[in-house]
């Protein structure tokens, strides 16, 4: 019986080894190594080096951007791919209307600002990125785009691991779903 499962048992270690473990699918946790590039062939940022952790994240709960989620699905661990995601898909185009001009009265005199330095704010939908263009004594010209926005985004991806969800992972997900959900109208349904 032992010599009759040792085969079985080799075909399916190397089976997980290959990469024929767990798919990447909805509600499933990935952890992958990326790099990723801009269209100038620069590396913006990677998971890849010393000290560095591969990405996790749970697809479908709304952290990663969605075209890239789409093209790792059906990936297996140690899978690799090359995802290009349009400017539009990624994190938008660039809105020249979102460079405002802010007096300089209007910043506390004891922030340290500078040009080309960036930072988040909290809003009400999240945190905003924002990156000081220019500034003088009167004005700072601040660029509230993202900085990534009007660029296509090249990813290579590797899955490193693919694990179900725990009960806690899930119920975080849907509630920070329903805190994204518009709320209710107050108003009743139109009459037909």
């Amino acid at each position: 019986m032992r010599r009759a499962i040792a085969p079985v048992l080799c075909v399916l270690i190397a089976l997980v080894l290959l990469g024929c473990g767990a798919a990447v699918k909805d509600k499933k946790v990935v952890q992958m190594n990326y790099t990723l590039s801009l269209p100038d062939g620069s590396v913006y940022d990677t998971s890849i080096g010393e000290g560095k952790e591969p990405l996790e994240f749970m697809i479908g709960a709304g952290r990663m951007i969605p075209t890239l989620e789409k093209e790792l699905l059906g990936l297996r661990v140690n899978g690799k791919k090359k995802i290009v995601v349009k400017a539009a898909d990624a994190y938008g185009e660039y809105d020249a209307e979102a460079v405002q001009e802010v007096p300089r009265s209007q910043v506390p005199k004891d922030m340290e600002i500078a040009v080309g330095q960036t930072f988040t704010v909290p809003t009400p939908a999240g945190s905003m990125p924002i990156t000081i263009k220019s500034m003088d004594d009167k004005v700072i010209v601040m660029d509230l785009n993202h900085p990534l926005a009007g660029k296509d985004l090249t990813f290579d991806v590797q899955i490193v691991k693919v694990r179900d969800a725990t009960k806690e992972e899930l119920a975080q997900m849907l509630q920070e779903q329903a805190l994204k959900a518009p709320a209710p109208s107050a108003e009743p349904p139109a009459q037909k």
